[in-house]
């Protein structure tokens, strides 16, 4: 994938772009960020550098091998989103999952549509793929409603799925058909 710039809504230059090994310190600062904006992600403590790089290795060895996808959204040269989409293994080879975070002040801008644009797009035109799916936190009516403008379907859910804190939010399943 080329690097695509494009404008927000709100006219804020947006490059989206592979995410590479050299963005582990800019990755670690960011999902940190959102562990300590306590936002509707599973993960729920701090990571530290190392955690990161090895993550950020193994998505490297993903994507070389053509079995994922990491794109990444920047505002100049701040972090400020990121999604994913890798095959299933074995059996579920036909599926991927998706995911997808940004930045507090940059929701509701255009630019999560456009970042899942693109890596969605990638899934529809590798062959194998067929149905992608995701879990989203039952109250995060903001992405839910955006997957639903993507074309997901909800096809469960799993009630108290996720515990944070002492609240309980259930878990909703989503799926795409890629080849329909």
């Amino acid at each position: 994938m080329e690097p695509q710039t494009f404008y927000s809504k709100s006219g804020k230059e947006i490059t989206l772009r592979v995410q590479t090994n050299n963005d582990a310190p800019a990755l670690l600062e960011y999902i940190n960020n959102l562990i300590d904006e306590d936002i509707d992600i599973l993960i729920n403590r701090k990571l530290t550098l190392s955690e990161e790089e090895n993550y950020v290795r193994e998505c490297s060895e993903s994507m070389e091998k053509g079995e994922s996808l990491h794109v990444t959204a920047w505002d100049g040269d701040i972090l400020i989103g990121k999604s994913q989409i890798k095959f299933g293994d074995f059996k579920e080879r036909h599926i991927a999952g998706f995911g997808i975070s940004l930045k507090n002040g940059y929701r509701s801008d255009g630019i999560g549509k456009k970042l899942a644009d693109v890596v969605l797009d990638w899934a529809k035109n590798q062959k194998e793929i067929e149905k992608v799916y995701l879990t989203v936190f039952g109250r995060n009516e903001r992405a839910i409603s955006l997957y639903h403008k993507l074309g997901f379907v909800e096809f469960g859910r799993l009630p108290d799925g996720v515990k944070s804190g002492n609240i309980y939010v259930d878990t909703i399943y989503m799926y795409l058909n890629t080849h329909s």
